[in-house]
């Protein structure tokens, strides 16, 4: 493939996701009376080159302190995508979302097109976070056929309950430490 042809693709889709996310993700819904392809290598692509880019910046908005972020975010975001889009796909279950897994992956994998600006500019970075946010509800929305409301508890259901996992094993850990010390009564190590 023309590395040519494949920037301009990454733009389209990224300019797509960001101005226009209802049309694209609408894209995503495979039709019923085609074969669907459920590949998964345009939206690693998509989501790897991202990160990649997320990484240059950061780099470059730190005058190289933070180069590791060029192969550490790439590897972020895909975990992120294929966890979240399986998150975010179970949670939809519960609220009667008809979409499917791969589906719910793509989606995920392509809202990414934001994390290039939330990831690579610092400050204003947390602004994109709730645009970032807000495509994840959209994108459920669509692709799982669910009204506003569903598609935000949806969104947030795996937040809620993966921030309540690290305040579990945060507070055992805190215990386990805290009872080691008093365990010790007056011990020199």
């Amino acid at each position: 493939m023309d590395i040519g042809k494949s920037w301009q693709l990454f733009f389209d889709d990224w300019k797509q996701v960001i101005l226009y996310p209802e049309i694209f993700f609408e894209k995503l819904i495979p039709d019923e009376f085609e074969e669907s392809d459920n590949s998964l290598k345009p939206v690693l692509f998509f989501t790897i080159t991202c990160g990649v880019l997320s990484g240059i910046i950061k780099t470059l908005l730190t005058f190289g302190d933070a180069v590791f972020a060029i192969i550490a975010y790439p590897l972020i975001f895909v975990s992120g995508t294929i966890i979240g889009g399986a998150a975010l796909f179970l949670a939809s279950k519960l609220y009667g979302g008809k979409g499917s897994i791969e589906t719910a992956i793509k989606m995920v994998g392509y809202t990414h097109s934001v994390s290039v600006l939330s990831f690579g500019i610092p400050i204003m970075g947390s602004l994109f976070a709730f645009y970032h946010f807000w495509l994840l509800i959209v994108g459920t929305k669509v692709i799982h056929w669910l009204d506003n409301r569903s598609a935000l508890f949806v969104v947030l259901l795996p937040l809620v309950l993966f921030v309540l996992l690290v305040l579990l094993i945060t507070t055992i850990s805190g215990v386990n430490i805290f009872a080691d010390v008093l365990s010790h009564k007056g011990k020199i190590l």
